[in-house]
């Protein structure tokens, strides 16, 4: 949030919700929920240099079991972190 790339006051310019953990340590995880129906997780960072240079993995899947509980994590931490 402190770097001079972030993105996070324009976001919130656009009304887009925006949480934060403030702690020392970092969050890893990846993933996205499209929808309530597919998810994608892995290692990939979604940078110019993740998705043309590392090697990384994504997986995309619509197993439902895998989407809810993939969705259950995010809500648990939404309802964590705090506003910013």
């Amino acid at each position: 949030m402190k770097s001079h790339n972030n993105h996070i006051s324009r976001w919130r310019h656009k009304g887009i919700p925006i949480r934060m953990k403030s702690t020392g340590y970092l969050m890893h995880n990846k993933f996205v929920i499209i929808d309530d129906e597919a998810l994608l997780t892995g290692s990939l960072n979604w940078t110019v240099q993740g998705v043309t240079g590392n090697r990384e993995n994504v997986l995309l899947t619509t197993d439902t079991r895998l989407v809810g509980a993939y969705r259950q994590e995010f809500i648990k931490m939404w309802n964590e972190f705090s506003d910013v």
